[in-house]
């Protein structure tokens, strides 16, 4: 038994596993775990609750999956606890590589270096994007070790399946982590000298890359095109594809100015009221704020969009990194420990390696410069370039290639260096936590949580409510189900809840014999709309679209409030 422990514990890959898992519960025990975006809890509940895969933001495959899982585990919410455990599989497999390249305590120093800046980010604030991220860097790191160890086996498929997956939950960042990669083959060509030798050598040193990094883009490309497909193969999913995509879109970027595009719009038949609840969310097909309006919208964007330069991203790229720095929150931690990291690698290693911290810095400032031109958000920047290039300047370090002095002054050092390692870390540990602590943006004040209300509409299965979209985010974001993340869905979670947005539980609103939310709102007993907000806005689209000679006008008549919100019955 002794034996088999110590055989056990000598194995790079369960000791990567190991430390992970208990990094992973550390965590998420000392930190809020909720959703970083409401974008999150959307796709949570599309492929979750409602066991629909056909969505734009995640793959068909991995919402299939998903999806298909859930009906198994109703108690636990399987597209978040999925994304728990691919995020501890994909720094496991970084520590499988850091330690199977530099040894055990240099691999786990710099692992846990790695899980303390970006660890906790990402277990405490479930986000596609940041799984996404740490996928990728992951697959290409465990790619690096397979070529650098040549043998393309298990570890290999692994960084594989792995940058497939998070190109399933976010395919615009594999192309971030693919240029990092290409970055890192480039330096590494430098340092080796490989650029020297003859070209039939030098195939033999490039194939491996070429092979591995061709293979991995068809078979990307391949499985998004298959997802598109799957997600536009009739008229209803394909509308509901457009949707999405249109509404993503034009969520990353401000909305025109009515006044100034008042000509544009109004050829589509769309008043300065119908913007404003176009901008909220509200959508009906059967009037102009519908598909159209968003191309629109989107088709404004792009023309205001034309003004702005990469030059502008850049400029914005210093200036959040300059407010970060102000205010001290994790951002600046990473900037910071970069510069500190990158300056001791320019003056430890010899000039051979040093355009690794000059490619792949400028690789960080240029992909942080493109994405914010092009998606002007933030979970498509900070993450992804951050952690690649501290992941890839890591893994590129070479002790053997040190300079003589600076060899002589390790040698030296060598007996304490593991604990001096190790108390910088915990300080690290510590300030990391205080910074996160301090810099808190996604708190939810339970004490406003509308607990009279959630009993209302529960004990009430025979009405039907309909939320504005403003106050639907609101309503959801104090449900149980957002607090708690992992949980599971009851079956009967807003199963009488609609709202004035894109989805709708068309089976009930048929039963009822409506066709829409609107017509349901004016014309069926005990449905009510819950509004926290101006209502003259809604009464008055009520009266232009849905009026007949019978109910020439409707109005929001105040049935009662509950926790604040009220709640109304369109008469």
């Amino acid at each position: 038994m002794k034996k088999f422990f110590i055989k056990l514990f000598k194995n790079k890959l369960f000791v990567s596993f190991a430390v992970n898992a208990l990094i992973m519960v550390f965590c998420i025990y000392v930190s809020s775990f909720s959703y970083d975006s409401y974008k999150d809890y959307e796709n949570s509940l599309l492929i979750s609750h409602y066991h629909i895969p056909y969505n734009n933001t995640v793959n068909y495959l991995l919402a299939f999956a998903v999806s298909s899982i859930q009906y198994i585990f109703s108690t636990i919410n399987i597209f978040v606890f999925a994304q728990v455990i691919f995020g501890w599989l994909a720094f496991s497999s970084i520590t499988y590589a850091l330690t199977d390249k530099f040894g055990y305590k240099i691999g786990i120093v710099f692992s846990v270096f790695l899980n303390i800046l970006f660890a906790l980010n990402h277990y405490a604030d479930i986000a596609s994007q940041k799984t996404s991220a740490i996928m990728l860097t992951a697959g290409f790191l465990l790619m690096f070790n397979a070529i650098r160890r040549k043998r393309y086996r298990f570890m290999c498929l692994l960084g594989a399946i792995e940058i497939l997956i998070g190109s399933f939950y976010c395919f615009e960042l594999f192309f971030v982590a693919l240029a990092f990669a290409i970055v890192y083959l480039i330096a590494d060509l430098i340092a080796k000298g490989k650029y020297k030798i003859k070209f039939h050598k030098f195939m033999w040193y490039f194939r491996p890359f070429l092979i591995l990094f061709v293979l991995i883009t068809v078979l990307t490309f391949a499985l998004h095109n298959y997802s598109v497909a799957v997600n536009t193969q009739n008229d209803t999913l394909k509308g509901n594809y457009e949707y999405h995509q249109l509404t993503e879109k034009i969520a990353n970027f401000p909305y025109p100015d009515y006044s100034k595009n008042k000509e544009a719009f109004s050829n589509v038949g769309i008043t300065k009221t119908e913007y404003e609840l176009l901008k909220d969310g509200y959508y009906d097909e059967s009037t102009p704020i519908n598909l159209d309006a968003l191309k629109l919208v989107d088709s404004l964007q792009k023309q205001n969009n034309n003004l702005i330069t990469i030059w502008d991203s850049f400029v914005d790229f210093l200036s959040s990194s300059g407010v970060s720095l102000a205010s001290f929150d994790n951002d600046a931690m990473l900037i910071i420990i970069y510069i500190i990291f990158v300056t001791l690698f320019l003056v430890f290693h010899k000039k051979t390696h040093m355009f690794f911290p000059i490619l792949i810095t400028l690789q960080l400032i240029v992909s942080n410069s493109l994405l914010r031109y092009l998606f002007n958000s933030y979970y498509y920047t900070v993450y992804i370039s951050w952690i690649m290039a501290y992941c890839v300047l890591l893994y590129s370090i070479d002790f053997t290639a040190f300079k003589d002095g600076c060899n002589a002054m390790l040698k030296a050092a060598r007996k304490g260096t593991f604990f001096v390692s190790a108390m910088l870390v915990v300080t690290l540990l510590l300030v990391n936590c205080l910074v996160y602590q301090s810099h808190l943006h996604n708190n939810i004040d339970t004490k406003s949580r509308p607990s009279r209300l959630y009993v209302e509409v529960e004990r009430h299965p025979e009405r039907f409510y309909i939320l504005d979209t403003k106050t639907a985010i609101e309503y959801t974001k104090y449900s149980t189900n957002y607090i708690h993340p992992m949980w599971g869905f009851k079956s009967s979670y807003l199963s009488n809840v609609d709202s004035f947005g894109y989805m709708h539980h068309n089976s009930v609103l048929n039963k009822k014999g409506a066709d829409s939310v609107y017509r349901a709102a004016i014309s069926i007993k005990n449905v009510y709309v819950i509004d926290n907000y101006i209502t003259y806005k809604k009464e008055n689209y009520l009266k232009k679209y849905y009026s007949t000679e019978e109910n020439k006008s409707y109005f929001y008549k105040l049935e009662t409030e509950i926790d604040g919100y009220k709640i109304y019955s369109v008469v």
